[in-house]
C-alpha cells in the first residue's frame, strides 16, 4: 500500500519511520572500524582483562540476538509482547525492512535481497577503505594481517546473520492458495518470477560467504598448530579464530562458525512443519549445550557459565514455543523417532551394567594397572623443574599459565598432597611436612625405585621436560604396577 511499510505481518506509516536509521547506523559503523581494528590488534595473553572478557560478552550478547532474530523465522501464533520482541530482533539479521526502506528504496523482493546479500561485502569494503587511508593520513599505516584478521572477526560475529541471509530464498511455505511463497518475501511465488534469480544470488552468496568462509577458517583451524610457530603472520592473520578460547580448546572458533550455520539452515529446513524445525533447533542448541559443559572452551571461567545458561535459557524459549505452533502433518514420522530414541536411552542406561558385568566375568579389572614407565618419568622431571624454581619464579609461571592452568596445578597438588600424607602449614611461608604413615610408606614401596634414583633439584632443572633420559644416566624400570 502506497504510504505504508511492512513490521512482520503488520503495516506501519511511512510517516513514523526510521530511516534516518538507514543512513545514521552505515556512518557510525564507519566510523568506529579503527577503534575495532586496534582492539583486534592488541596483545592476547592467557588471562583475560577486564576488557577483553567485556567484550567477548558482549559477542554472546550479539550472536544470542542473531539466533533469535533466526528463530523469528519460523512460523508460531505469538501474542504479545513475544511477537513485537522477536520481529523487531529481525533487525541483527539485517531486515531493513524494520527501518521502513520500502518507503525509500525500490521495495520489489529481488532488489531489497540483492542489496541485503551485498551488505556484507560493503561492511568488509569499508575496512579495505580505512586501510588505505591509512596509507595517506598521517598515522601508523595498517598491516594486511590485520586488517584480515579484523575483517574475519566482523564476518564470524555476523555468520548467523549472513548465511540466515542466503538462505532465504529456499524457505518456500504452502500457502491456502496451494501455491509456496518465500517466508520472508511473502509476495514471491516459488518456482515463479523472481524466485529464480533469487534462488541464483542464494546459492552465490552462500558458497561464498557460507561455505567459503568456513571452509577457509577450517583450514587455518587444521593448520594452527604448525603454521601458528613456523609463520608469525598466520597467527596474526587467523587470530580472531583462536583468541577467545584456551589454547588446547584452539579449534572451538570451528566449533561454533558451524553450529551458528546450522541454526542459520533450521528456516530452509522442512519450512511446512513448524514443529519439526522446533525440534532441530531444540536438538542442535542441546548438542551445543553438552559440548560447551564438557570442553569448557572459554579463557574466561565466568564466560563459560554464562555461555552455558544462555545455550539453556534459548533451548528453553525454544521448547514452549512448541505451544504456539501449528499441528504437524508429520505425526506418525515423530513417533518413529520418539521410539527409536528411547531405545537408544535405554542402550546407553544399559551399557555401563553390561561393562561391568564383563569386567567381573573376565575378572579384567583385578589386574594391576601398569602406569607407562615413560609417564612416571615425565612426572618425576617436571616435579624436579618445579622444586628448582624460586617463589618469584613460580609466581610468574603460574600467572602466565592462565586460570585454567592455575585451577587444574591447584586440584593435582591438593589430590597428590592427600595420597601422600601431605601438609601444608608455616605463618610466613609454605612448608610442606610428610607424614610418615604406613600407608604411604608401603606405596612409596611398590615404586620399586631407590632414592638414589631421585634427581636433585639441579638436575629437574637441567632436565628436558620430554621424557629423555635423566640427566645422572640412571633410568626407571620397564613399568610400574600400582
Amino acid at each position: 500500500v502506497d504510504g505504508m511499510f511492512g513490521v512482520g505481518d503488520e503495516c506501519a506509516d511511512c510517516s513514523g519511520s526510521r530511516e534516518w536509521l538507514m543512513v545514521a547506523l552505515p556512518i557510525c559503523f564507519f566510523l568506529t572500524i579503527p577503534l575495532m581494528y586496534y582492539f583486534c590488534s592488541s596483545p592476547v595473553t592467557a588471562n583475560v582483562g577486564s576488557m577483553l572478557a567485556t567484550t567477548m560478552a558482549f559477542g554472546m550478547i550479539v550472536m544470542i540476538l542473531q539466533v533469535f532474530g533466526v528463530f523469528s523465522r519460523v512460523t508460531l501464533r505469538l501474542g504479545s509482547p513475544m511477537k513485537e520482541i522477536l520481529a523487531f530482533l529481525r533487525i541483527f539479521n539485517f531486515d531493513i525492512d524494520m527501518l521502513g526502506a520500502e518507503c525509500l528504496l525500490d521495495t520489489s523482493a529481488s532488489s531489497k535481497f540483492t542489496s541485503r546479500c551485498l551488505l556484507p561485502l560493503l561492511l568488509c569494503c569499508m575496512y579495505v577503505v580505512w586501510w588505505g587511508a591509512s596509507r595517506v593520513l598521517p598515522w601508523k599505516n595498517w598491516a594486511v594481517p590485520e586488517t584480515c584478521n579484523a575483517v574475519g572477526l566482523l564476518v564470524q560475529a555476523l555468520f548467523i546473520t549472513i548465511v540466515t541471509i542466503t538462505t532465504e530464498p529456499f524457505q518456500c511455505k504452502l500457502q491456502p492458495t496451494g501455491k509456496s511463497a518465500l517466508v520472508g518475501y511473502p509476495e514471491v511465488t516459488c518456482g515463479e518470477g523472481d524466485h529464480t534469480g533469487m534462488v541464483a544470488l542464494g546459492v552465490i552468496s552462500t558458497i561464498i560467504y557460507g561455505v567459503g568462509f568456513f571452509a577457509v577458517a577450517l583450514w587455518a583451524t587444521v593448520v594452527a598448530p604448525k603454521r601458528s610457530a613456523a609463520s608469525p603472520v598466520f597467527l596474526v592473520t587467523f587470530r580472531f579464530l583462536f583468541f577467545r578460547f584456551r589454547a588446547d580448546r584452539w579449534y572451538w572458533g570451528c566449533v561454533l562458525l558451524a553450529r551458528n550455520g546450522i541454526l542459520s539452515f533450521v528456516p530452509a529446513m522442512i519450512p511446512d512443519d513448524t514443529h519439526a524445525q522446533i525440534v532441530l533447533f531444540s536438538t542442535v542448541l542441546l548438542v551445543a549445550l553438552v559440548s560447551q559443559v564438557a570442553m569448557w572452551p572459554w579463557k574466561n571461567i565466568q564466560l563459560n557459565v554464562v555461555d552455558c545458561v544462555l545455550i539453556a535459557l534459548v533451548a528453553t524459549i525454544v521448547s514452549f514455543s512448541a505451544v504456539y505452533a501449528p499441528p504437524s502433518p508429520n505425526e506418525g514420522t515423530f513417533t518413529v523417532f520418539m521410539v527409536l530414541l528411547f531405545v537408544v536411552a535405554l542402550l546407553v542406561a544399559l551399557a555401563p551394567t553390561c561393562h561391568g558385568v564383563y569386567l567381573v566375568a573376565t575378572k579384567a579389572d583385578s589386574k594391576p594397572m601398569q602406569i607407562p614407565n615413560e609417564r612416571l618419568r615425565r612426572i618425576r622431571d617436571i616435579g624436579g623443574a618445579w622444586a628448582s624454581l624460586s617463589t618469584e619464579e613460580m609466581q610468574q609461571l603460574l600467572v602466565q599459565i592462565g586460570p585454567f592452568g592455575r585451577v587444574a596445578i591447584y586440584r593435582f597438588s591438593d589430590m597428590l598432597a592427600h595420597e601422600l600424607g601431605v601438609r601444608t602449614g608455616g605463618s610466613q611461608s609454605s612448608r610442606l611436612t610428610l607424614q610418615a604413615t604406613r600407608q604411604s610408606s608401603l606405596r612409596r614401596k611398590s615404586l620399586s625405585t631407590s632414592s638414589a634414583d631421585m634427581p636433585t633439584a639441579k638436575q629437574g632443572r637441567d632436565q628436558t621436560l620430554s621424557g629423555g633420559p635423566r640427566a645422572d644416566g640412571a633410568d626407571m624400570p620397564a613399568s610400574v604396577e600400582l
